[in-house]
């Protein structure tokens, strides 16, 4: 797999997820279901969760897929899988259904669990986070990004 074209193509459908993710963002109506437990989920992860899985279903045919809304309870046979996508379409739930715009969409491309692609988008603040296993960098809107220089906190006041 090329790995250049499938960010780009990636990057393109992420992008067009997030236009949805901005749409139930601010709409009054959120609808939500129970996933068990404390758990629960919006109309809006299962409209992104399906348009992701069938865009890269559509350029990638032979993929395999382990999404958050669709995964089985034992999910440990995938590990040996190549090409899996591993999809969540609306991370951070609770912050997006309390109208607080800290969330992303967060997918990456798994082959025998060692992780290929990654990429996180958060819709609202137009950030797209990049990495992949043949760079040794990673990227914030296109941009080199790297670990802080600071190596102990002691003292320091962060904002």
């Amino acid at each position: 797999m090329d790995l250049n074209k499938t960010e780009k193509e990636v990057i393109e459908i992420v992008l067009r997820a997030g236009e949805i993710l901005k749409k139930h963002f601010v709409s009054d109506n959120l609808d939500s279901y129970d996933k068990g437990g404390v758990d629960f989920a919006t109309e809006a992860d299962r409209e992104v969760d399906s348009f992701l899985s069938g865009e890269l279903k559509r350029l990638y045919p032979e993929a395999n897929f382990l999404t958050e809304e669709t995964a089985p309870s034992d999910y440990s046979s995938m590990k040996d899988l190549d090409d899996l996508w591993v999809i969540d379409p609306l991370d951070g739930t609770a912050n997006f259904s309390r109208k607080d715009d800290n969330f992303a969409i967060s997918i990456a491309l798994v082959n025998k669990g060692k992780p290929v692609l990654g990429i996180v988008y958060l819709p609202i603040s137009n950030k797209m986070y990049s990495a992949r296993a043949d760079r040794a960098e990673a990227f914030l809107n296109g941009e080199v990004i790297s670990v802080s220089l600071v190596s102990e906190l002691n003292g320091q006041r962060f904002r």
